[in-house]
């Protein structure tokens, strides 16, 4: 009857030893490995900035088709850039360039 009790606390005390190690890979596994936690909170950091990037980008998108149906289509503006910008004038136009002594 002994051996039959001691054989049975050796196999609770394996199966324990085994439910242990079974959770300290478990819990490795899940903050170490590449599915783990900590890769997923990781990844999931990248993909809120990239998505924030994504968004500034269709932004800047939408603000550059704005200027180029400007550019394309209103004259008013193009002359007015084309003055401020590159120097340009019309015909027997004169062109002053005002020099403020203050800011050489």
């Amino acid at each position: 009857m002994n051996k039959v009790k001691a054989n049975l606390e050796q196999r609770a005390r394996i199966s324990f030893q085994m439910l242990v190690l079974g959770i300290i890979i478990a819990i490795v596994m899940l903050f170490i490995s590449d599915y783990g936690f900590l890769h997923y909170w990781k990844l999931n950091g990248e993909n809120r900035q990239l998505r924030s990037k994504i968004e500034k980008l269709h932004e800047q998108e939408l603000e550059l088709e704005q200027l180029k149906g400007r550019l394309e289509h209103d004259t008013a503006y193009l002359e007015k850039l084309a003055r401020e910008k590159y120097r340009m004038a019309k015909k027997n136009e004169d062109i002053y360039r005002v020099i403020d002594k203050a800011n050489p």
